[in-house]
């Protein structure tokens, strides 16, 4: 879950065909707990901002996303470790999903009085 995200980074291109680095960025952050999380995204933002701000565009986003890449590197989970903890997330998704159809059938399967048209004021 992402609770902290850089404010500025690479927004995409229409014209080059270039998509956003958001994905990459929120796939990146996945990988840290909320405390790292928020360190994380001020590095990217302020290393991101620096560059920008100087007119080198393609550093920025390089720079910022190398960054970012290195402090994951150091104090992320690794990445197998990351798609075994999705798995194991998808699995109990699956199974509290059953849950709650078992739930929804359990209360078709009561009794009920059928009255028909009457109706009662």
């Amino acid at each position: 879950m992402i609770y902290f995200s850089p404010r500025f980074l690479y927004s995409g291109s229409k014209r080059w065909g270039i998509p956003s680095d958001r994905v990459f960025v929120e796939r990146k952050l996945q990988r840290l707990n909320p405390e790292n999380q928020k360190v994380a995204s001020e590095i990217y933002e302020e290393m991101y901002k620096f560059h920008f701000n100087r007119g080198e565009f393609g550093l920025a986003r390089n720079n910022a996303n190398r960054a970012l890449v290195r402090f994951v590197n150091e104090y992320g989970i690794t990445l197998q470790d990351f798609q075994k903890l999705q798995a194991a997330n998808d699995d109990t998704d699956w199974i509290e999903s059953e849950i709650e159809k078992l739930k929804r059938l359990q209360r078709l399967a009561k009794p009920r009085i059928e009255l028909g048209e009457k109706r009662y004021a």
